[in-house]
């Protein structure tokens, strides 16, 4: 039995070792090294709430490599467990192509779930995701004659006014909730220089919109823009321990799943802003 082969059987025989972070960072690295991704399947399809947090965790990570499993990744995008969720809509971004309508629609209706921080990470996947992706999605709606807000959204979004900032402002003042999160994600994309990818690049772009929206009265908009802002404070590496995930552009808290600002310096501990969860950093 090869490495991987033995962490599987650890990880399916005693699912609670995977809350760590460790055993799911172990494996990842051999499926980094060469581990047919097809193997992480079974687990994704695990009864075992531990095993599909650990496997969604692994695909998400795994980036454009899990784009053989997506039908399995997309199948748990309504799972119970926000993490499995939140890491779901990750491997959405980078592993569907414009051909992937349904799927990508999916995730951007989810601008309206229940759980606030499943709306942060589609508002994150939006400000993400390529043109052809959106364009994608408003076909699948167009076509579908359903869900006429998103067409309307995502019609001002992939257009020019989608990058106009006076448009933005008023479309982070409209009455409507959805209109304002659509806003919020047109105002971080153009803050962002229109780089797309896993990761944000601040360096180029206009913030003056999210620094705005920072500002309104809107929870949503308030706290996704702030973390937003947070990012282009370019947040520098801390170590970590094993159950925080490093993006490209910093930490993740271990309970929600939303991004962390810097740590006190002289406690070394982050308190997550959107969950209140505290992290002590070691």
């Amino acid at each position: 039995m090869n490495r991987a082969d033995e962490l599987i059987e650890t990880l399916t025989s005693t699912p609670d070792r995977a809350d760590d972070g460790v055993l799911a960072n172990d494996l990842l690295g051999e499926f980094h090294r060469g581990f047919p991704v097809e193997r992480l399947r079974p687990l994704l399809r695990s009864k075992n709430a531990s095993v599909v947090r650990a496997a969604s965790f692994i695909a998400d990570e795994l980036g454009s490599k899990a784009g053989p499993l997506l039908d399995t990744v997309f199948d748990l995008l309504n799972h119970p467990d926000r993490h499995v969720r939140g890491d779901v809509i990750g491997s959405m971004l980078t592993c569907t192509t414009p051909k992937n309508e349904k799927e990508i629609a999916a995730v951007i209706t989810l601008l309206q779930d229940s759980d606030w921080p499943i709306r942060w990470k589609t508002m994150e996947f939006m400000s993400l995701a390529s043109l052809d992706q959106l364009r994608a999605a408003l076909r699948h709606f167009e076509s579908s004659n359903s869900e006429f807000e998103h067409v309307s959204g995502l019609r001002w979004l992939t257009s020019e006014g989608g990058r106009n900032v006076d448009q933005i402002r008023s479309w982070l003042e409209s009455d409507y909730s959805l209109k304002r999160k659509y806003g919020v994600v047109a105002a971080t994309r153009i803050a962002s220089g229109h780089n797309r990818g896993r990761g944000f690049d601040f360096s180029g772009g206009n913030p003056d919109p999210l620094i705005w929206a920072a500002s309104v009265a809107d929870d949503d908009i308030k706290k996704f823009a702030s973390s937003m802002l947070e990012m282009r404070a370019a947040v520098q590496p801390v170590p970590l321990r094993p159950q925080l995930k490093r993006r490209q552009y910093g930490l993740l808290c271990p309970n929600c799943t939303a991004v962390l600002s810097t740590p006190d310096p002289k406690t070394n501990e982050i308190v997550c802003h959107h969950c209140g969860q505290h992290i002590e950093l070691v």
